[in-house]
């Protein structure tokens, strides 16, 4: 039985990652159209797209995304959307749940992922980690993006977490980047995400993700000073969630599958 099952997960597995590479190509079309657009109307279009084309190809993969607590998202407001940053699922969620404009903050080893790179150097900031100028430069670039209404995402754990923690502990740069242009941080979760794509393995599982919108935090009158404490209570708002919520943590909570089963 054991067998079986692995084989039919794997196989399972290269049936998402190949359905969801071709259809990235031909979205590759889209995005391509999409620059001759100004910026804010762009972002606007490839994210309601991105909707339409990442809940279909998650469909018929047996992948459901859910998104809850939209009445915390302002329309007209610009944030700094902060969340916890899990597995190469991150990119699908965050890409098809968020309408709202917004650019990411992507290292830049992404670009040179084929197809998807050139996706990515369309709607994001770029920064090289490793160059203190390109991060000057970035940072920079976020807070012109801040200006012209567009919001910034940022996972402040910096990279994957690979532990066996809810969340690693978090960079300043995203809470200075708020304060600085004196805009809300919108914390997300993102749930059940590594139940779905285990630490180490390219293999997926079908059942329900669930993006999950926190009520956001003002910046408006606080100073550098008030980071350490900001940072602090975003933190303890991701983590409590993530264990109360996420499959990987909370044993007692129904998995994934079975809710998608159930549903």
């Amino acid at each position: 039985m054991n067998f079986l099952s692995n084989l039919f997960y794997t196989l399972y597995s290269i049936y998402a990652f190949a359905s969801f590479f071709v259809t990235l190509c031909l979205s590759f079309l889209f995005y391509g159209i999409s620059i001759f657009f100004p910026e804010r109307l762009r972002l606007k279009m490839i994210y309601h797209y991105n909707r339409v084309w990442l809940d279909a190809w998650g469909f018929f993969s047996g992948i459901v995304m859910e998104t809850r607590g939209k009445e915390h998202l302002d329309s007209q407001e610009t944030y700094v959307i902060v969340g916890n940053h899990c597995n190469m699922l991150d990119i699908i969620i965050v890409g098809s749940r968020v309408t709202h404009p917004f650019k990411p903050l992507i290292k830049k080893e992404l670009l040179a992922i084929p197809v998807l790179g050139a996706m990515l150097k369309i709607i994001s900031v770029v920064v090289d980690r490793s160059s203190r100028q390109s991060r000057i430069l970035s940072y920079q670039r976020m807070k012109q993006t801040l200006k012209k209404n567009i919001s910034i995402l940022i996972f402040p754990e910096g990279t994957r977490n690979r532990s066996k923690l809810p969340l690693k502990p978090f960079y300043d740069g995203a809470f200075k980047l708020a304060i600085d242009a004196q805009v809300p941080i919108l914390p997300v979760a993102l749930l059940n995400v590594r139940r779905m794509n285990p630490i180490g393995t390219f293999r997926f599982y079908p059942g329900r993700i669930v993006f999950q919108y926190l009520k956001a935090i003002p910046t408006q009158g606080l100073s550098q000073a008030d980071l350490p404490s900001i940072k602090k209570q975003v933190f303890e708002e991701l983590e409590a969630i993530i264990l109360a919520e996420d499959t990987f943590f909370n044993k007692n909570h129904p998995s994934p599958l079975s809710v998608l089963n159930n549903s």
